[in-house]
């Protein structure tokens, strides 16, 4: 698990192009949230606020994105009418797979 001022580098590939991004941990709040910043990568800036809030039948998992692209206002239009349809697609499926991740993972340890 991670915590404060913790890095992380990954790779994926989004929009068929191999991306490699390293991000920070600037806030941590355990259990209820933390926000990593993108300190390397595709993007003139990128944060993710990721929230937990206990539900009585589990937990409520948040995103919350904020991203520019470089370019100027080329890459504007690219996050207005491009990336912010990828980005919420791309989190509800990273949140669904989770999800069924985790309710698997609990179902075998019972």
């Amino acid at each position: 698990m991670l915590g404060h001022n913790e890095w992380i580098t990954f790779e994926a590939r989004h929009l068929g192009i191999r991306q490699q991004l390293t991000a920070k941990v600037v806030d941590y709040n355990y259990p209820n949230y933390f926000v990593d910043v993108m300190q390397k990568g595709a993007f003139k800036h990128l944060s993710h606020r990721h929230e937990f809030e206990p539900q009585i039948n589990g937990t409520l998992v948040r995103d919350i994105l904020h991203f520019q692209s470089p370019f100027g206002w080329i890459g504007s239009f690219i996050d207005a009418f491009i990336l912010k349809y990828y980005m919420r697609s791309f989190l509800r499926y990273r949140q669904t797979s989770l999800k069924i991740f985790i309710e698997n993972k609990e179902h075998k340890l019972l």
